[in-house]
């Protein structure tokens, strides 16, 4: 494994660990990646729908009123 747990919750670097070989596919399918950002575009929607974050938590009064006009 690239990490090893040496205490509890603390992991580590494993430098025993080696890849055996650095391989990328020539190939790529365009419908793959299509699908996949399609996908995460999907999610990201999904997020900022169903989240909603009010930024003016961490404003003052002041600052809220020369947003607000």
């Amino acid at each position: 494994m690239f990490f090893v747990e040496t205490t509890p919750r603390m992991f580590c670097l494993n430098k025993q660990f080696r890849l055996k070989n650095h391989h990328v596919a020539k190939d790529t399918f365009n419908e793959t990646d299509e699908f996949c950002w399609q996908l995460k575009d999907g999610i990201n929607d999904i997020v900022k729908n169903q989240i909603k974050f009010d930024c003016s938590v961490n404003l003052s009064t002041k600052e809220k009123r020369h947003f607000t006009n």
